[in-house]
């Protein structure tokens, strides 16, 4: 019989942060729903991973990244202080690696419209930056077929 790539069967690896979607099997509907509470996501949306690491703003908040097949997501709540950043891929312009601090590895996306999401304290950066990247340049595959898309413009 055929294998599965790499990957299969391996179980998901988490990391011990508190995680306000926690999921166990068979709870996609509840995921979906709490997505779409929390991000305003349709409830079609799936996730795919979820990570702790923490938004630079003025200091870095900690909380979860959320990746679904659509949207790269992010959620903080410190002290009742929330903080939420929801970024289609489609509106995403660039991503790249990033050290903070000269030692915290982090991930930076950059919308088309210029706008900087910079995250850090990822326990396994490498692995969500594969995942944004890979699901980032399907999207912009079906940009390029989609007939209205603009044509030639630099």
């Amino acid at each position: 019989g055929g294998g599965g790539g790499s990957g299969s069967g391996a179980g998901r690896r988490r990391d011990a942060s508190v995680d306000p979607l926690q999921l166990h099997d068979g709870a996609d509907e509840y995921a979906a729903d709490a997505l779409s509470a929390l991000f305003g996501l349709p409830r079609t949306e799936a996730l795919i991973e979820d990570f702790a690491c923490a938004i630079s703003r003025a200091i870095l908040l900690q909380g979860r990244m959320y990746i679904t097949q659509d949207h790269v997501c992010f959620h903080s709540n410190i002290f009742g202080h929330r903080t939420l950043a929801v970024m289609h891929f489609e509106a995403i312009g660039a991503i790249r690696k990033v050290t903070h601090a000269l030692i915290n590895p982090g991930i930076e996306i950059t919308t088309v419209e210029g706008e900087v999401h910079s995250f850090a304290s990822f326990f396994f950066r490498d692995h969500t930056y594969r995942i944004i990247k890979e699901l980032w340049k399907i999207h912009q595959r079906k940009q390029r077929r989609a007939p209205c898309a603009p044509q030639g413009r630099d």
